[in-house]
């Protein structure tokens, strides 16, 4: 039997790559190291791994062929958020505000408690009451 895959060089697993290709969705696809002058072909990367540019730091581990298992953060990058999976609902938390954003609205939620809908338009199907509570709610 025939094998295509490149070994991994021992000697560069415990070094920084460089992202050299991605695929439309930012996906890696090809990576160089800049000390060896070496460059290769991906397997793919974790479902963890964030969307990546050319030129992004990322590590590598390798069975048969290299496997993206991190980006490294820029200085100017925050942490990652805090997703949760606290039974069944998912918890994103924010200390100071958490927003889900789109080309055409969001949701922001502040730490203060106060919470800001924008988009073109908003609908409610429900089946029982809508209560809204507060003083005063203004309509248009």
């Amino acid at each position: 039997m025939k094998t295509n895959v490149v070994q991994f060089p021992p000697s560069l697993s415990n070094i920084v790559w460089r992202v050299s290709a991605i695929d439309k969705l930012g996906k890696v696809l090809r990576v160089k190291c800049d000390e060896s002058k070496v460059e290769m072909k991906v397997k793919g990367q974790l479902d963890s791994v964030t969307r990546v540019n050319i030129d992004d730091e990322v590590l590598l581990h390798s069975v048969a062929m290299p496997i993206v298992i991190g980006r490294l953060a820029a200085p100017q990058d925050f942490p990652a958020a805090s997703v949760t999976n606290n039974n069944g609902t998912v918890v994103l938390n924010g200390e100071q505000k958490v927003c889900v954003k789109t080309k055409n609205g969001s949701i922001a939620i502040n730490g203060n408690g106060e919470i800001q809908l924008e988009g073109k338009l908003l609908n409610a199907d429900i089946e029982q009451d809508l209560s809204l509570q507060g003083w005063p709610i203004r309509l248009n």
